[in-house]
């Protein structure tokens, strides 16, 4: 099975870490940034191959996410978005 990217903003990485775990006991693979993103790959490149290479995109919306007038998770968004149009 392929994995779930998980987008998010930092401010949750508490909450995330709680989705994380809960996923991967029940057996779901999940590509989350920290722990996936190797020293010295480019952001863009590995994020954008991530969700190419996905089954599924989660966006855990919140109200930290939402007070950032910018953030990665918005760029991701993007990205995920651009993959669902082709």
């Amino acid at each position: 099975m392929s994995h779930v990217f998980i987008s998010y903003v930092r401010e949750n990485t508490e909450q995330i870490q709680n989705l994380q775990n809960a996923l991967e006991a029940a057996g779901v693979e999940v590509w989350i940034d920290r722990e996936q993103i190797k020293p010295g790959t480019r952001w863009q490149t590995a994020i954008r191959e991530a969700i190419a290479n996905g089954a599924f995109f989660l966006a855990c919306f919140s109200r930290e996410s939402s007070l950032r007038s910018k953030s990665h998770m918005n760029e991701e968004i993007t990205l995920a978005i651009e993959e669902l149009r082709k």
